[in-house]
């Protein structure tokens, strides 16, 4: 059976690390743990990446 379609390209996006809001979210809660006596709490969780919360719960 043949096929009149063209065959395609496919490219792959490297990942990115964050977008620049979550980077100066994280700028901020690194800015208010060095200049300000603990504990910093935040409302919300600042970026959705499971990994960087658990770096700031555990004061790493």
């Amino acid at each position: 059976m043949m096929s009149n379609k063209p065959s395609l390209r496919v490219l792959l996006a490297s990942t990115r690390r964050f977008c620049a809001g979550a980077v100066r979210a994280i700028e901020l809660v690194e800015h208010a743990l060095a200049n300000f006596p603990g504990p910093i709490y935040v409302r919300y969780a600042i970026v959705h990446n499971p990994y960087v919360i658990s770096a700031f719960e555990n004061g790493v």
